[in-house]
């Protein structure tokens, strides 16, 4: 049976963009147990067990968002920072008053970037 503890605590760490591995330094974990009287799980375990439904959610959310609205979608390949190709989707709503509402639906490493990529 999966933690709804577990399952949060995953969610708050990326939605902070708040690296997993960061539970594996012992002062910090032996911080967050101390002070929390509550015991923290290892990175691997919300990686192997948590991280995919937290996508699912967030996907439920993003979808309810944009549902029976006009939206955009776009899709911009770009090099990294190590020089890989990368393709992007992002989708947003066409709204005056909430114009900078978008999200990340989907990033991809690409074999190589040009015109035929994405078809």
């Amino acid at each position: 049976m999966k933690s709804s503890f577990n399952e949060e605590l995953c969610n708050v760490f990326l939605s902070a963009n708040i690296p997993l591995t960061k539970l594996n330094i012992p002062i910090f974990h032996d911080f967050l147990n101390k002070h929390t009287k509550q015991i923290f799980p290892e990175e691997s375990t919300l990686r192997k067990n948590y991280i995919y439904q937290c996508y699912k959610n967030t996907i439920i959310k993003i979808r309810d968002y944009v549902r029976n609205k006009n939206v955009w979608v776009s899709i911009d390949e770009t090099i990294d920072v190590e020089e890989r190709y990368v393709a992007n989707a992002i989708i947003g709503i066409l709204d005056v008053n909430n114009p900078r509402k978008i999200f990340l639906l989907n990033s991809e490493v690409l074999e190589k970037a040009n015109h035929f990529t994405i078809l």
